[in-house]
């Protein structure tokens, strides 16, 4: 009888433990933004391109709050010029001092996810430019969560389910880790990340990229895509607020690529073949133009690079200098 009391006991205490644990933890982490204890709702790993865990990613149905949190970015402040793209775009250009430069970036960045955000800009009459990334306009969403027709969900309301959810736990543990991980690297996302960071060597990585390169933006769906993005988004303004004395320049943009990657020759064919489906798009309310950067000694010094896919903010930043984005 004694030992039966016991377990009893001790089942309370580890059931009232959990509980505690559970939901203090999700209350005082408040990763969704739900109770109010935190300042600012926040999904961990996105905003500077790091990755998040799979799991939580893909598994977790996490993608409508990732993409409110990415509205809210676009429409914090009072920036003129908007800046959409993947990874590419968050480790690829230092944005930190230019105040009127909003980036919104979002690691592997689908057309659902280009489109949403761009209608949320085209809306936004506070911009007066859009940069989009070429790839978000043209790549498959096979690999990635169709997003196509994401609505906009509702800021998440406050419940005891998510209180003691164990779902809002792993979100709660996720985001102090991402936290600790920062302070542990004394990471400063206002300083050149790649600065002290060697270029990664990997053959096997250089050449996969080089053939997924030349089937996407040589390939025979590349015009059908880009011509059904861009219409996509002459039609977001269209139905939008703007007139002719609130235009917007929308500029596609490809950022440097490894010489490794694609040749002068090639991104000089990519240009070639953007501007021209381009051309046929545009009036009064959105201008579309698209610019690639140069190729010249800094892009073909593997010093300025974290890796064949992505390039340092030495690079990004003199390209956003010659689109006359800053200074």
């Amino acid at each position: 009888m004694d030992k039966i009391i016991r377990y009893v006991k001790w089942m309370l205490f580890s059931s009232l433990f959990l509980f505690t644990f559970v939901s203090l933890t999700n209350f005082l982490v408040d990763p969704n933004g739900q109770f109010g204890f935190t300042e600012k709702y926040e999904v961990p790993n996105l905003e500077q391109g790091f990755n998040i865990n799979k799991f939580i990613y893909k598994r977790m149905n996490i993608w409508s709050r990732i993409q409110l949190h990415k509205n809210d970015l676009l429409m914090s402040n009072k920036a003129s010029v908007a800046m959409i793209g993947s990874s590419r775009t968050s480790r690829g250009y230092n944005a930190c001092e230019s105040l009127h430069l909003k980036k919104v970036p979002l690691i592997g960045i689908s057309r659902g996810s280009t489109h949403y955000l761009s209608r949320e800009v085209v809306k936004a009459l506070q911009y007066s430019t859009l940069l989009v990334e070429l790839g978000g306009l043209i790549r498959s969403d096979l690999y990635y969560l169709d997003d196509t027709n994401i609505v906009l969900p509702e800021a998440p309301e406050a419940s005891m389910h998510d209180l003691l959810s164990f779902h809002t736990l792993i979100l709660s543990i996720a985001k102090i880790m991402h936290h600790l991980d920062n302070q542990s690297n004394n990471i400063n996302f206002c300083a050149d990340l790649g600065k002290n960071v060697d270029f990664e060597v990997n053959e096997g990585t250089r050449d996969t990229l080089k053939k997924n390169s030349e089937k996407v933006f040589f390939g025979p769906r590349f015009t059908q895509r880009l011509a059904t993005s861009l219409t996509q988004l002459t039609e977001y303004c269209e139905k939008s607020p703007r007139t002719a004395n609130t235009p917007l320049d929308i500029i596609i943009i490809l950022g440097p690529i490894h010489p490794n990657i694609l040749s002068d020759d090639q991104a000089m064919l990519l240009q070639k073949r953007s501007e021209l489906i381009i051309a046929d798009y545009g009036n009064e309310i959105c201008q579309f133009s698209f610019r690639i950067a140069a190729s010249n000694s800094r892009t073909r010094d593997n010093n300025n690079w974290y890796k064949y896919s992505h390039f340092k903010p030495i690079l990004g930043n003199a390209f956003l200098k010659d689109l006359k984005i800053i200074d």
